[in-house]
């Protein structure tokens, strides 16, 4: 996968392209070009980008069709708490980077392993791997 065909996506509460995109919808496009899998939308599911409360809720009913994983890779789901909700996505890159989408930033590069700030915060908000089935 080039991450370089996302970097310039911009962020757009509940998007799901072509123009704007949230966490969700960068996912769902990353699996539609990459896999070739057409994931559900889930757009409709929640009022905003920033409904933590809905979002989790989607996100609890669904992880049912996916497989946990100890150690992510290419591909995998990655969960992250918000604000005290698991409701932020990011698609693994390997075991400790990923890409993703934020709201106030385009799509982004980080990882979760190091001793910058940033890295310490995914640290910290990490919630799990899972695996499409």
């Amino acid at each position: 996968m080039d991450c370089n065909d996302y970097l310039y996506l911009e962020y757009g509460d509940r998007g799901r392209g072509p123009d704007y995109y949230d966490c969700w919808g960068l996912f769902h496009l990353i699996y539609q070009r990459e896999l070739r899998i057409k994931l559900p939308g889930y757009d409709s599911r929640y009022a905003h980008s920033q409904s933590g409360k809905d979002i989790e809720q989607v996100i609890k009913q669904e992880i049912v069709r996916w497989r946990p994983v100890e150690v992510p890779s290419l591909f995998d789901l990655l969960l992250f708490q918000i604000e005290g909700k698991t409701a932020h996505v990011a698609c693994a890159l390997n075991e400790y980077d990923f890409i993703h989408l934020q709201p106030g930033c385009n799509v982004a590069i980080e990882s979760r392993n190091g001793k910058r700030p940033r890295q310490r915060y995914w640290r910290r908000a990490y919630a799990g791997a899972y695996r499409y089935v």
